[in-house]
């Protein structure tokens, strides 16, 4: 969003698919009510498009029902571009703008803007203090470094909207949300190895009222869980297709993990889209996981 705000005031016409609709509160914030999803609309935009942009996705795969854009691009002779802070990225696009040491990728668009001189406004301002805080979890990640704080300060500076800002991130619940934080607080397991588990099934999400976005909210309740090293949750988004996130504590590699499961991500916060069953793909993210944290036990102790 912040994106496409900088280049609208360039006299660029810009248009913003998104896989799935946002959580309900990012849906608040600047530009979204722009936003397209699949449909004839998003592939007129895409056929007639100069340049295709990807921002803060680190494979094809996370592309979702979106997943023909950048064979389509490429197909048409559409320049691609990737922009991005994954360590996992895969360069996917003709031009790849991945900068793995930026806390954030609105970080990564501060220092585009900053090489191209191009302004921040107050509503791109607002949409990447937005990104800012989703990317460093509040400033709480081990990613978080001096220039995520003096990116704040800019962007502050800028005339970022702090108030609907805060409304995305303050961690507040709707009621249906906290439903569903009920719902994994009494299934959440941890087991032997250290392994914090918990499947959000379709009935799970239907009896709590609350959309697979809006499920996102589970993970940040969980993570105030002691006593784990990695913690996995699964949220059944179809039958057939789960959304697998994952965190850790060092030593063990989210990424890793999420990289055999055809997904990525960061040292410690990394997720996959995986097709199967939740009877068949839960256990089997688990046991990974399992694996994970033994292994990098074991090297630990071999370097001791």
């Amino acid at each position: 969003l912040a994106l496409a705000g900088i280049l609208k005031d360039r006299g660029k016409t810009v248009t913003v698919l998104v896989p799935a609709p946002a959580a309900a509160t990012v849906q608040t914030l600047p530009g979204y009510d722009t936003v397209l999803h699949d449909g004839a609309e998003a592939r007129a935009a895409v056929a007639t498009a100069d340049v295709v942009i990807a921002v803060d996705t680190h494979s094809i795969n996370e592309f979702g029902d979106l997943g023909w854009v950048m064979p389509a691009a490429r197909a048409g002779g559409t320049t691609t571009v990737n922009i991005d802070h994954h360590e996992s990225n895969d360069r996917f696009a003709d031009v790849n703008y991945v900068e793995p040491d930026a806390a954030a990728t609105a970080v990564v668009i501060l220092r585009l803007a900053a090489v191209m001189g191009w302004n921040i406004g107050p509503t791109a301002a607002t949409d990447l203090y937005a990104g800012l805080l989703s990317d460093t979890g509040n400033f709480s990640t081990a990613a978080t470094n001096p220039e995520a704080h003096r990116a704040a300060a800019f962007l502050l500076d800028a005339g970022a909207d702090l108030t609907r800002v805060v409304a995305v991130h303050n961690g507040q619940l709707s009621l249906a949300q906290m439903r569903l934080v009920g719902l994994a607080y009494d299934n959440v397991t941890v087991n032997s190895d250290g392994v914090a588990s918990v499947a959000l099934t379709g009935d799970m999400l239907r009896a709590s009222g609350v959309s697979p976005e809006d499920a996102k909210v589970v993970r940040a309740k969980l993570m105030v869980l002691t006593g784990w090293k990695a913690l996995v949750v699964v949220t059944e988004t179809d039958p057939d297709t789960l959304v697998v996130s994952i965190r850790t504590r060092a030593p063990v590699n989210a990424a890793a993990i999420a990289q055999r499961l055809g997904g990525g991500g960061h040292n410690r916060i990394a997720g996959a889209l995986v097709h199967g069953s939740m009877a068949a793909v839960f256990p089997d993210v688990v046991a990974r996981a399992s694996r994970a944290v033994r292994e990098a036990a074991s090297a630990e102790r071999s370097m001791a």
